[in-house]
């Protein structure tokens, strides 16, 4: 007598993910994303409640609108000359070698 197994499949409703095995099921399941009817998620500013997709684009925003200058000024990539912050060094070097920035400097002279 031959003892056959039934194959586990699983189809996600809301996503149409397939699952194969039961631990592919619960790892897909267990994620945030799917949680969240797989949508984004958002993070919002604590000022003026808009909402933005990434923690790093609402922190941009919160220095931009809403912190001092005094507060700017400790960022690491901070432009003392045109008052503005960036992610990396790679942006304010190359913020810094744009016309903005070279019109800023030339008409504080």
């Amino acid at each position: 007598m031959e003892i056959t197994r039934k194959k586990f499949t699983r189809v996600c409703e809301k996503c149409n993910f397939t699952a194969n095995r039961p631990k592919e099921w619960i790892i897909h399941i267990d994620t945030n994303k799917h949680k969240r009817d797989g949508n984004n998620k958002s993070v919002h500013c604590v000022a003026c409640d808009k909402t933005f997709k990434t923690h790093w684009i609402n922190k941009m925003h919160q220095l931009k609108f809403h912190a001092s200058i005094d507060e700017r000024k400790k960022c690491k990539f901070y432009c003392s000359n045109c008052d503005l912050v960036f992610f990396s060094k790679l942006y304010l070097d190359k913020h810094s070698g744009g016309t903005k920035h070279k019109n800023m400097i030339e008409a504080s002279n």
